[in-house]
């Protein structure tokens, strides 16, 4: 060939492959079916279920690249499928260190360019043909391995060595990126005797038998082999080109499958969810094989390294709570059985995407310590069904935990075809005896019931058409003429009246969510966290509040989205923060400073637009009726322009100190219109959103007479004392109760939820402790006493006293009721994330947000002297606070300090800058604005008059601007949900 041929070819070649490459179409890594031809109950081999039949979806009803070698007669097998060639005969065992040196000085069959394999090289010999083994037995005749002898040499564990014969772990190049036991080096390897992946310590060293051997098969070809092209295909899934096959980016845990609707589903279930799964307009889903699963995993991540699953960042993992409580990432289930000795089917294989852990004893017995024993990205068992309960301590030597309920990410696509019948049934074989001296795992019994379905519609329901702003009757303050008598005026005998709505249980459930103002999270006579004895008043009593956290659950971390009142219900009622709404103060917007001030803030949105969605409109749309009773605040026309059916109009924030005795703060009119309100959508079989939005506690302080009387005569405590403000707390907890009595009488409490929280903290300086103790700061401030606040949930599948710990925010409401009101689709920008699963099965459990931290953002001045722009951002235990006039950062680790005292920002520079490249990174993202420099500031002089005009952004951000109704610009944000 001519040196201009060979030009020509060249280009030719790399044309073509910039051409493949663009249409992103190479398999490089197709996967081998796993050689399982039989189908299987949760014990026993069945026939093959048809597709109405329990158990139908199975890996072996679905064949793909069956299994094809070679041997070339010269010590090598070719896999045909994969185009590796492998190593026929292991050879002796090798150390680590061995099978690592030996790669390169092999010269099998004359190659020179053997290599130790990965992880998914090796895993491509795995055949689920084999049967796990009783580690205990001697005689290895009739055994099946996890690996094709036909074409391999395979070798067990030689108990004439102190060996089991499961001691034969193959080793790969693939490393754990974390540690494994107590901060063990780790790598991973296949065992073909017993069928898994896990990870072993790399320089474990026996007594008497010196280092860990391993069996190696050195691999050469096909380089690309086991590595990933995925492509987001932008409508929630996700290619890999590679291998062909389309996964959900969604897990079962985003769909809320399974009764508790926590995506947490036992085998049988999980076959039937991903069958009848509609997601992404495809219906031809199905739960992955084993080895289907595992080539997604990501060895290059772990939970301890990358904070995350192992799995490319393109995904989206439900996070979990491991035994401890700590944060963790999910097993999910694959459609493969895990065939142990003699046939026993009880078994399923899965993949562990976050710590693989276990129950580990001391050698002297005692506490079991739990620990990651095998690694992110190993393949173990789960029994396909039972009671996880019973199985406290794990099971087998290293404890492995025992979950049964894993999550499911299903697959379609591939060279996969249906088979329709499976093979003649194998006579039933007797199980070989277990030795007395091991655990035994046991058989668990089959479940033939229909498994709990979660959704399996695969997403939610469309949002519908936004109805015509200010539909419905716009009301005035104290306009009463369309709603029935107050409750009062009710007579008390209404047992036939909830008997008649036994029906209304049918609908979706109703909601009422009720809004103090200005409450403090100590602001109750019911802790907030029964941990810390002073998280309640020593003074206020609100005997029904307590009722209603002893009927549901208390959220012990829960924050208002803002420290003041009108950004946190902007940011409520849509379900975004105060920074991306651009809510972030009450006020008129001006963009100028008031004073002699450092910074000039940004011209904010002081206005809720019509442009966002809230979550009345949503529930309106999909048949709700819709009322607001109370403080608005948020301009924009009022509640009838976004979503509300009946309301009080306009309200601004003085409106209840209008209102004396006997109606203080209007707390018995916006009670008393709640409540005909609801007898009205009973009357009318509609299910109902109830927003009572009360001007107390705020103030100035009302109360009734006799209550301040009742009051003045009780001994005041240390943190509070003042008699009118108890008072005006008890008058509104009075108010609360007659919800609660209503809501019984109308026998509509076992399908409503009740929801209790405040807009922000109590008022303190940032720094004045005796309101908010044990808590710092106050209202207007980011200190704990300005955001943290009470939050109570009662309503179906709630269960009663408990308590949940996890970080919650009121913007977290939208995508929660959204949920519960069926699985209403929530619009791409909502910031929250739903508390179904904790709230209904798994207190412990995580919340799920488009963004893992959370961010307060206020970027202005208040009335107080050291009100002054600041943000914080939430990370795991830490808080960091930023101070934006004096460029100041203060972190600390809320946990060990939940008063704030012990500033670690000199101590933790690393962690602060982490933190604050963090907290910028989300403002960039959410264009949000910021404070500038204020050239005419002078520092020590009194407040100037005039504008002030120019500056530099504070914190690296160009301040945004433009028009926006009431304020500045709204940028362009891509969709955040989902993405």
């Amino acid at each position: 060939m001519t040196s201009r041929n060979r030009i020509i070819v060249a280009s030719l070649v790399l044309l073509l492959s910039a051409w493949s490459g663009f249409f992103c179409v190479a398999q490089n890594y197709p996967i081998v079916d796993t050689g399982q031809e039989r189908a299987y109950d949760n014990r026993i081999e069945i026939v093959y279920p048809k597709s109405s039949e329990p158990f139908f979806g199975q890996d072996a009803q679905y064949e793909g690249n069956q299994p094809s070698y070679r041997d070339n007669g010269d010590g090598t097998i070719t896999d045909l499928v994969t185009g590796l060639m492998w190593q026929k005969d292991p050879g002796p065992k090798k150390t680590l260190d061995q099978a690592i040196a030996g790669a390169p000085a092999c010269r099998l069959a004359e190659y020179d360019d053997w290599r130790l394999p990965s992880i998914k090289e090796l895993y491509s010999l795995i055949l689920f043909s084999g049967e796990d083994v009783n580690p205990q037995l001697t005689d290895t005749s009739g055994l099946k391995p996890f690996i094709n002898t036909e074409y391999f040499d395979f070798s067990y564990g030689d108990p004439a060595k102190g060996e089991r014969i499961i001691d034969s772990q193959m080793a790969t190049s693939t490393k754990y990126v974390s540690t494994t036991m107590n901060g063990s080096d780790t790598v991973f390897g296949v065992n073909f005797a017993d069928g898994r992946i896990k990870g072993y310590p790399a320089s474990i060293h026996r007594p008497g038998r010196g280092a860990k051997g391993f069996f190696v098969f050195y691999v050469r070809g096909n380089p690309d082999y086991g590595k990933n092209i995925f492509c987001d295909n932008g409508d929630g899934t996700i290619t890999d080109e590679g291998t062909d096959l389309t996964w959900m980016q969604l897990d079962s845990g985003h769909l809320k499958a399974g009764k508790s609707k926590d995506g947490k589903l036992n085998w049988e279930q999980s076959l039937q969810w991903a069958e009848n799964l509609e997601y992404a307009g495809h219906s031809d889903w199905r739960l992955p094989n084993i080895k289907e699963l595992q080539s997604i995993v990501d060895y290059s991540r772990s939970p301890d390294t990358s904070n995350s699953a192992a799995i490319d960042p393109l995904f989206r993992v439900t996070p979990i709570r491991d035994g401890l409580g700590d944060l963790n990432y999910p097993f999910y289930w694959s459609s493969t059985s895990h065939l142990r000795d003699g046939g026993n089917a009880s078994t399923g294989c899965y993949v562990a995407f976050g710590r693989s852990q276990g129950w580990m004893q001391g050698r002297s017995g005692g506490q079991y310590n739990l620990l990651d024993v095998h690694g992110a990205g190993s393949q173990r068992s789960d029994p396909k069904a039972g009671d996880p309960t019973q199985f406290p301590h794990g099971r087998g030597p290293q404890g492995d935990v025992i979950e049964i309920y894993n999550m499911v990410r299903a697959v379609r696509g591939g060279d996969v075809t249906t088979r329709s019948e499976g093979p003649e049934l194998e006579p039933q074989r007797e199980m070989p005896q277990r030795s007395s001296n091991r655990p035994s795992e046991g058989m668990m019994p089959s479940m033939r019931g229909n498994p709990q379905q979660g959704n399996m519609r695969g997403g939610r329901r469309p949002l519908g058409e936004r109805n015509a702003p200010g539909d419905g009757q716009l009301r005035e303050p104290n306009d009463r003429s369309s709603l029935e008598s107050p409750a009062s005026e009710w007579p008390t005998d209404t047992g036939h009246e909830a008997r008649a709505n036994a029906a209304l249980k049918e609908l979706p459930p109703s909601f009422v969510f009720i809004l103090a103002d200005d409450m403090g999270w100590t602001g109750l006579s019911t802790s907030m966290d029964r941990r810390i004895p002073n998280s309640k008043s020593d003074f206020y009593q609100t005997p029904r509040i307590d009722e209603l956290a002893r009927q549901g659950m208390r959220f012990s971390n829960a924050y208002s989205p803002s420290s003041l009142c009108t950004p946190s219900r902007g940011s409520i009622l849509t379900g975004k923060s105060p920074a991306l709404t651009r809510i972030t103060t009450p006020g008129r917007a001006s963009g100028q400073s008031r004073g002699n001030h450092k910074l000039i803030p940004p011209r904010h949105v002081d206005a809720l637009p019509e442009s966002e969605t809230t979550i009345a409109e949503v529930l309106q749309n999909h048949g709700y009726s819709t009322a607001h009773f109370g403080k608005w605040h948020l301009n924009g026309g009022g509640p009838g322009y976004h979503g509300f059916d009946t309301h009080d109009g306009d309200t601004g924030n003085g409106g209840g100190g209008e209102y004396e005795d006997p109606n203080p703060k209007d707390i018995f009119g916006i009670t008393d219109r709640g409540i005909a309100f609801m007898r009205q959508q009973v009357a009318q079989r509609k299910p109902f959103y109830l927003q009572l939005s009360h001007y107390a506690v705020h103030s100035p302080p009302k109360a009734l007479a006799a209550t301040k009387s009742e009051y003045e005569q009780k001994p005041s405590g240390a943190r509070h004392s003042s008699v009118i403000h108890a008072a005006m707390t008890r008058d509104l907890d009075t108010g609360v109760g007659m919800i609660l009595d209503s809501i019984e009488r109308l026998g509509i409490a076992e399908n409503t939820y009740v929801i209790f929280m405040s807009d922000n903290g109590a008022p303190a300086g940032p720094r004045k402790r005796s309101e908010n103790m044990p808590l710092s700061g106050g209202k207007a401030t980011f200190w704990e006493g300005g955001i943290r606040v009470p939050l109570i949930i009662r309503g179906p599948d709630v269960p009663s006293d408990a308590t949940c710990h996890e970080r919650v925010v009121g913007f977290d409401l939208f995508p929660t009721l959204c949920d519960l009101a069926g699985g209403i689709e929530i619009p791409d920008d909502v910031e929250g994330g739903s508390l179904t699963s904790m709230m209904t099965s798994n207190p412990m459990g995580m919340v799920q947000r488009p963004s893992p931290d959370l961010v307060f953002h206020f970027p202005h001045y208040a009335q107080g002297a050291e009100q002054y722009p600041q943000s914080a951002i939430y990370q795991g235990d830490f808080k960091l606070l930023r101070i934006y006039e004096t460029k100041t950062n203060h972190l600390f680790k809320l946990s060990d300090d939940i008063g704030e005292l012990n500033d670690l920002a000199k101590n933790m520079p690393e962690k602060v800058a982490k933190m604050e490249k963090d907290l910028f990174a989300y403002f960039s993202e959410v264009e949000a604005q910021m404070p500038i420099e204020n050239p005419n500031y002078v520092p020590e002089a009194s407040p100037p008059s005039g504008r002030a005009s120019g500056g530099r952004s504070m914190g690296g951000e160009e301040r945004s601007t433009g028009n926006r109704q009431g304020g500045a610009g709204r940028p362009n944000r891509r969709p955040r949900r989902g993405s």
